[in-house]
């Protein structure tokens, strides 16, 4: 699995829970139902994509604003001039915060993300700059991060999701020393996780194992140098891909943890589990679309709740 290499690479987390206005959630309020969601960039654009299992929730068959998937409702929302994505945004401002899941508990948001100790004074005085318009704010946790497997457990213990693997032999044309800063700076070792995806450009969060980051180079953010971690924006044809599609279906992926290993690259999903089935037709029919990458699935799990 992956996703432990990037083990306490980002050694804060944070829980906020609060009120938002958006259609949907006026729907699920006083429902008891649980829905799982993300946060869609288009440029300035802020889409809210919330994922909600079908089961024991069939008179939401007659909301006309949400879709009828096999095993879940998915919704879509435009969001840009709300207070939700006005938080969103102030959060990704900081180069170390990744948001690792929002959930939505009857009607109630709970965002869950994880930073950098070096960020918790900047990262606080955002939460306190957008706490006043938030309906019902409350900090429900801010400290420290056991793990980045701890985080998405105490999700599973609201809902239920799954972690899904996929490895690839990247071709020769898809790296070039002389474009890619990534190769340029770590060559072909590294780990990384995926913080948004907006007009084609991905950023992430670097761990590099070998040192060989260079500070003050222009093309990268420095969290810790210490600690050999930064930001940095690149783009990935099959990562585009898989999140675009995703998110027209009305997937929220919660993680994306990757590893290179020479030309091994590795890539994990966490998804909530009534949308797996529809996820592994979309990894497969990724698998067909890009045939050079000879991607193929790695590790399938549920994820644990914590003992």
């Amino acid at each position: 699995m992956i996703i432990k290499d990037f083990h306490r690479v980002l050694d804060k987390r944070c829980q906020l829970k609060f009120v938002t206005e958006d259609n949907t959630s006026g729907i699920l309020t006083g429902k008891d139902i649980i829905s799982i969601g993300r946060i869609k960039m288009q440029g300035e654009r802020g889409i809210l994509i919330l994922n909600i299992p079908k089961k024991g929730n069939d008179f939401l068959k007659s909301e006309t604003t949400l879709k009828e998937h096999d095993l879940f409702y998915s919704s879509s929302e435009d969001i840009t001039n709300s207070a939700l994505f006005t938080l969103h945004k102030k959060l990704i401002s900081s180069n170390s915060v990744v948001i690792d899941a929002l959930i939505n508990i009857n009607g109630v948001t709970n965002i869950f993300f994880r930073f950098h100790s070096v960020h918790l004074k900047f990262v606080s005085s955002l939460i306190a700059e957008v706490s006043a318009k938030l309906k019902d704010f409350k900090v429900n946790y801010l400290g420290e991060a056991e793990g980045i497997l701890d985080m998405f457990r105490r999700v599973a213990e609201i809902t239920n999701i799954d972690y899904i693997e996929a490895t690839s032999e990247i071709p020769p044309e898809a790296v070039d020393i002389r474009k890619d800063p990534i190769v340029q700076i770590l060559g072909m070792g590294w780990n990384r996780q995926i913080r948004y995806i907006t007009d084609g450009e991905i950023s992430a969060v670097f761990r590099d194992r070998h040192g060989l980051l260079k500070v003050g180079d222009p093309s990268i953010n420095e969290i810790s140098s210490a600690e050999h971690i930064f930001e940095t924006k690149f783009r990935n044809e099959v990562v585009e891909y898989i999140s675009s599609k995703a998110a027209e279906i009305g997937i929220p992926i919660l993680a994306l943890p990757q590893k290179l290993d020479g030309r091994m690259f590795s890539m994990g999903f966490i998804v909530p589990e009534v949308s797996s089935t529809e996820f592994y037709s979309l990894l497969f029919n990724t698998f067909e679309k890009f045939p050079r990458w000879k991607m193929f699935l790695s590790f399938a799990d549920k994820v644990d709740k914590p003992e």
